[in-house]
């Protein structure tokens, strides 16, 4: 991509929001988009709303796994699924 090129902030926030719902970091992000990544960290550093829907983005991959665990320990009872979330969760008890 050429230096300077203006990139129109609501399409590439488009593009780029599917990668951040999969827990991607910036640069991570940046280099499949093939966006700069200074362009888009200024975009964040400027934008405390951008930041917290990345933010938010982000965390969608680890509350739906945390839901999906607590869902199987919780409904079917999984014992060694219990031993694993105690072991990791509560590590001075069961570490």
């Amino acid at each position: 991509m050429a230096q300077g090129k203006e990139w129109e902030r609501k399409k590439v926030v488009e593009v780029l929001e599917p990668l951040f719902k999969l827990g991607w970091n910036v640069p991570k992000v940046c280099e499949f988009a093939g966006i700069p990544r200074s362009t888009v960290q200024t975009w964040i550093d400027n934008d405390d709303e951008l930041r917290l829907k990345i933010g938010t983005w982000r965390g969608m991959v680890t509350v739906a796994s945390t839901q999906n665990v607590a869902r199987a320990i919780v409904k079917e009872q999984d014992v060694a699924l219990s031993q694993w979330w105690l072991q990791r969760m509560a590590k001075d008890q069961f570490g």
